[in-house]
This record gives C-alpha cells, structure tokens and sequence, in this order.
C-alpha cells in the first residue's frame, strides 16, 4: 500500500504489477492487431468516435463541435453502420483494437 501511495504521488497515478504485464502484453500484441478495413471515415466522423471513446455524451459532443445533439446523433449510427457493430460499445471497442487513439 505504501508502494502505491509514493508512486501515485510521484507519477499521479499507480498500477500493480499484474496491470502493468497485461499493458506491455497489449503493448506487444499491437504487432498482431487486425487491419483496420477500408472505413472511409472522414475526419468529423473520427473526431466523434475519437470524443466517443473518451466518453463524451451526445450533447458534449455537440457542444466542442459545434453541432447540434441530432447531428451528432446521426454521425453516431453512420459509425455503428460502417463499422458493422450494434452500439456504441462496439464502436469503442472497436477503435481499441485497432489502435484508432491512442489510450
């Protein structure tokens, strides 16, 4: 516990040692990550799913960008269509495997 304090407050943040193997397990994995299919996002479809994943609401979204919560909307399910997946937790995951931003 003492290890974790002095390094959260050193660093700002703290990760046990099984964490920090399933990082660099991850970190080595990028070698093998699926290849990203042809999407064809253009950049305000990137610049949502980027704000999407940094759990940004709808109405946020709108807001930094400035758009209305019903574009925003829009530019949502045009993701989940081209991306093939069913939500918006699929969209997430799916811009983590294949390295989209980095986390």
């Amino acid at each position: 516990m003492e290890k974790a304090i002095i390094k959260v407050v050193e660093n700002g943040y703290y990760f046990s040692e099984n964490i920090s193997t399933l990082v660099v397990k991850g970190m080595v994995k990028k070698d093998t990550m699926e290849a990203l299919p042809n999407l064809d996002l253009n950049e305000r479809e990137l610049q949502i799913l980027e704000l999407i994943c940094k759990e940004f609401t709808a109405a946020e979204i709108a807001e930094s960008l400035n758009l209305s919560a019903r574009t925003v909307e829009g530019y949502r399910q045009k993701l989940i269509d081209k991306m093939g997946v069913k939500n918006i937790a699929g969209l997430v995951i799916f811009a983590v495997k294949h390295n989209l931003f980095p986390l």
